[in-house]
């Protein structure tokens, strides 16, 4: 319960902000701080609180059975993903929308990458 009163204290204190002004790094670093570095910290405490639910009320019919893997599955595919933007997507768009790469607007190209892309018009 005490986590459910921080959520709701950190919505109550977060000042709306108007995002259209913002300058491309500055969205880059919200994105950071807001939902990158807190899907870090709390997915790790969600699983290990949904194992112990499991643990604890396993036999229980209304027990949330398999939350605990999903969510690992989950919070693997998430940190995969913002590795891609934080290695990828976050520094072409930090430098600029006339450096990135053509080679970026073919079908899911950004799903695949796992580095810079190599493409001719990439920037040095």
């Amino acid at each position: 319960m005490d986590a459910l009163k921080n959520l709701e204290q950190r919505a109550a204190t977060e000042p709306e902000q108007d995002w259209s002004d913002a300058s491309d790094t500055q969205l880059v670093e919200h994105l950071l701080v807001r939902y990158h570095a807190v899907h870090r910290e709390q997915l790790p405490e969600l699983i290990r609180l949904a194992r112990r639910v499991e643990h604890v009320h396993g036999d229980r019919e209304d027990c949330p059975h398999g939350l605990a893997d999903h969510l690992e599955a989950m919070a693997q595919e998430l940190d995969s993903h913002m590795r891609k933007e934080e290695m990828v997507l976050f520094p072409m768009i930090t430098r600029g929308r006339a450096a990135w790469p053509a080679c970026l607007f073919q079908p899911c190209a950004l799903s695949t990458m796992t580095t810079a892309p190599s493409c001719a018009v990439w920037p040095s």
